[in-house]
């Protein structure tokens, strides 16, 4: 019976030290995302738009020590890209300028992704300031798209070589050249300001390492890998 009381009181303490350094709140915020280039054959001028992203979900907090925290977060996220790019036809000449330019061969690409995210950040707290204190935060992330879509067009005003949709549900990668990879992975970087009362800002930057598409008519790898900078807000409960 000695042992077992003995067990029972230090399951309760150890319940309650996590407890005190365990926090629950909610995050959601929103920015721009983008990809890194996208690879292309010829002679192109390219043009690559951000488009909105935005996150929501749920977020903890783990203190390790007055100074460390583990922040591991779970929440839907939205993000995507646009990009077009001519590839110019040009005719070489035998005067100046030596080359004539006609028509263009226009592509263009828009995507959408919606992901669950799972972030696992390490957060650092620098010295108190006013009433709050500087945080900054980094680590790994994995992410699984639940759905998505992918529309891409290639020709020009004479003749369309291509101009189809996809998504995420339907490999059609056989007649486009286009598969989507579900699984994502990368780092995020993270530094805001906490006050005392739970209420954290945050800047984030996240830096894709895989691939979101895989465009199999090109030579090489297709570069659709997510850059993302976004403004965060968090408040977790219970603030201890």
């Amino acid at each position: 019976m000695g042992p077992m009381i003995f067990f029972i009181i230090a399951v309760g303490f150890s319940n309650r030290a996590v407890s005190q350094n365990l926090q629950f709140g909610i995050t959601g915020g929103a920015g721009i995302s983008g990809i890194t280039k996208t690879n292309n054959i010829g002679v192109a001028f390219e043009q690559r738009n951000a488009v909105l992203d935005y996150f929501a979900g749920v977020t903890s907090n783990i203190k390790i020590n007055n100074d460390f925290a583990f922040r591991p977060e779970l929440y839907f996220e939205k993000k995507g890209w646009t990009n077009t790019y001519n590839n110019l036809i040009i005719n070489l000449t035998a005067n100046a300028p030596y080359f004539s330019i006609q028509d263009s061969i226009l592509h263009a690409d828009k995507v959408s992704m919606n992901y669950i995210k799972l972030p696992l950040n390490i957060s650092f707290s620098l010295p108190q300031i006013a009433d709050g204190k500087i945080d900054v935060e980094a680590g790994p992330y994995i992410a699984y798209a639940i759905s998505g879509n992918y529309h891409s067009f290639y020709g020009n005003s004479n003749t369309s070589v291509y101009n189809f949709t996809g998504n995420i549900r339907n490999d059609n990668s056989a007649l486009t050249g286009v598969r989507f990879n579900r699984f994502d992975y990368g780092l995020d970087f993270k530094m805001g300001y906490e006050l005392s009362l739970g209420i954290l800002i945050q800047a984030r930057y996240e830096l894709g390492l895989r691939d979101a598409v895989t465009n199999e008519l090109i030579s090489g790898p297709s570069a659709t890998k997510f850059r993302s900078a976004v403004i965060g807000l968090s408040y977790l409960f219970s603030k201890k």
